[in-house]
């Protein structure tokens, strides 16, 4: 420690001398530290380094009073909508609600605007022919000309049929429906008992077919005093398409 100080006061008298340029004058005995020097001006600041890692969200601000609180914001544009989720699964059914009030009242009716169609015809002839139409002479109801005394339907539609015949013996009357002479059997009723009877019968009509009753080989069917054979019809339910 010693011999290190001498060697810097040695070098501090070189320097007072002068003799600086005369390097043989100023030795030294070994390598010595120098003393350390004023500290240098700062450098210039670097280049920004590459950004750090996303940090962790920061606590929510606090206010002390309400009076430094800020207005709420506008609401921001609804976003785009999400993809349809999975359809859940069918859930039970609710209980049936409670019943609503009553309707307005409709408008009155009208039966007189409703379809309508009957007829009702009387016999007062002798024996009628085997296998043709029983002519029923004396129209006792036509209403608005829908059936004749043949009994030809101009409403298509279910209708009600009955006959009410007076015989001396065995009688069979079928009754037949068609547009021609000859027409198809619907049913065949026979009684061999000597009195009157009554048979109904509902059928299937069309536009412009004629019902009529037609007696088979056991022919009896007579008019008797204060006994009327009658063969009546009615429309019960018209077809859907026929316009009121």
């Amino acid at each position: 420690m010693l011999q290190q100080m001498q060697a810097v006061w040695a070098l501090l008298l070189c320097l007072a001398a002068g003799h600086l340029a005369s390097a043989n004058l100023c030795k030294t005995h070994g390598t010595i530290l120098g003393i350390p020097g004023s500290p240098g001006l700062p450098g210039s600041n670097g280049i920004d380094g590459v950004n750090g890692p996303k940090g962790e969200p920061g606590r929510p601000g606090q206010v002390e009073n309400e009076v430094d609180r800020g207005e709420k914001g506008d609401p921001g544009l609804p976003g785009y909508p999400g993809k349809t989720g999975p359809r859940g699964i069918l859930g039970q059914m609710g209980l049936p609600g409670p019943m609503g009030l009553p309707g307005p009242e409709g408008d009155p009716g009208d039966y007189k605007a409703t379809v309508q169609s009957a007829f009702s015809a009387a016999r007062s002839l002798g024996y009628p022919r085997q296998e043709q139409p029983v002519r029923f002479n004396r129209v006792l109801v036509k209403e608005k000309g829908h059936c004749s005394s043949r009994s030809t339907c101009r409403i298509p539609g279910s209708y009600c049929f009955t006959y009410h015949v007076t015989s001396r013996g065995n009688l069979c009357l079928s009754l037949r429906k068609g547009r021609g002479q000859q027409g198809e059997k619907v049913v065949t009723f026979c009684d061999y008992v000597h009195s009157t009877y009554q048979t109904t019968t509902v059928l299937e009509a069309a536009v412009n077919e004629s019902v009529w009753l037609e007696p088979t080989d056991k022919n009896n069917l007579v008019e008797m005093e204060g006994s009327d054979s009658i063969f009546s019809g009615s429309l019960i339910f018209p077809d859907s398409q026929v316009s009121f």
